[in-house]
């Protein structure tokens, strides 16, 4: 059993990313200026907090386009993430990138908008780190869909090839979208395709952080003591829409209640409170998390959009003037 303190800090995290998904929804809903485009990530906590707490502040996390839970866990500013999903200034690229293209370079975190072609870049990181001989980790989180890319598979076998330290992370909630995971992919457990790429593949079938959190800790020491890359498939459900417009009409009758009976959110609080921790301890961790969240959310939706005069400041090169 981890200690009540790493416990405590397991569920701020996860309870963090958990509000800042409710709060954002509720304020979508009350019609207080947060677009209809946001995907949630409400439900994934357990693989985003279960890997990234084991990550230092020069690993890299990289995600697809429902990343808020990933930057969260990977320490992104709760205030500059909100501002960036609202593309306002503030944000942590001043409004310009949204959610699905944010570079963090305080919590060395990158999100992807194209499926699987963030990949890429953690393999290209994980390559430099083992050419400059450190012993820094990058993990690739993708979603189910994803495995079906052709950059998935190039990447899995590069990273094989040269035995760089990268994590691949699948997060298995069920659905690419509206299209259920059986309807477009051969195997049940994508975890198998490893052995095609001479790299271990596990598949954790516990949406529990704590086991996801132990099964982490093998692959992220194999990547950093030189062991090369791991294929991890964990199981996880996503509690909202593909996004907040989203009807959700695709889900099968029964499916959400099903899903919310495995949520990992409990499994954490009960382990919370088996180690101790206090109903009083448990509160005020919450009631923390919630007034940064609100102030967060505050703090974005009174930010003015970016000036148009800067939106090409960043790509293009200033020409010097003599």
């Amino acid at each position: 059993m981890l200690a009540a303190d790493t416990l405590r800090e397991l569920y701020r995290e996860m309870y963090t990313i958990r509000y800042y998904n409710r709060r954002l929804r509720e304020a979508y809903d009350d019609g207080e200026g947060i677009p209809s485009g946001i995907h949630g990530s409400m439900g994934q906590e357990a693989p985003a907090v279960g890997v990234c707490h084991l990550l230092g502040d020069d690993d890299w996390a990289l995600a697809s386009h429902r990343s808020p839970h990933v930057a969260i866990a990977k320490g992104s500013d709760v205030k500059g993430l909100v501002a960036e999903q609202l593309g306002k200034q503030g944000g942590i690229c001043n409004g310009k990138a949204g959610e699905q293209h944010i570079l963090d370079r305080e919590a060395n975190f990158v999100s992807g908008a194209i499926v699987a072609q963030h990949l890429p870049a953690a393999t290209g990181i994980a390559l430099a780190n083992k050419k400059r001989g450190n012993d820094n980790v990058v993990v690739g989180f993708v979603g189910d869909g994803a495995a079906n890319q052709g950059a998935f598979y190039e990447c899995l076998n590069f990273a094989s090839v040269h035995d760089l330290p990268v994590v691949f992370v699948i997060e298995d909630n069920r659905w690419g979208i509206s299209t259920p995971k059986d309807h477009v992919t051969a195997v049940e457990d994508n975890s198998k395709r490893a052995v095609g790429q001479n790299m271990p593949g596990r598949r954790i079938e516990d949406n529990d952080v704590l086991t996801v959190r132990e099964e982490a800790a093998e692959a992220i020491e194999r990547a950093r003591s030189g062991g090369g890359p791991t294929l991890l498939e964990i199981e996880t459900y996503r509690l909202m829409g593909h996004f907040f417009e989203d009807p959700e009409d695709y889900r099968t009758p029964g499916e959400r209640e099903e899903m919310e009976a495995d949520d990992c959110m409990p499994k954490i609080l009960n382990a919370v409170r088996e180690a101790g921790v206090t109903a009083a301890e448990v509160a005020d961790v919450e009631s923390a998390v919630e007034a940064e969240v609100d102030e967060a959310i505050r703090y974005a939706v009174d930010q003015p959009t970016p000036d148009a005069a800067v939106a090409t400041r960043g790509t293009f090169a200033e020409t010097r003037r003599t």
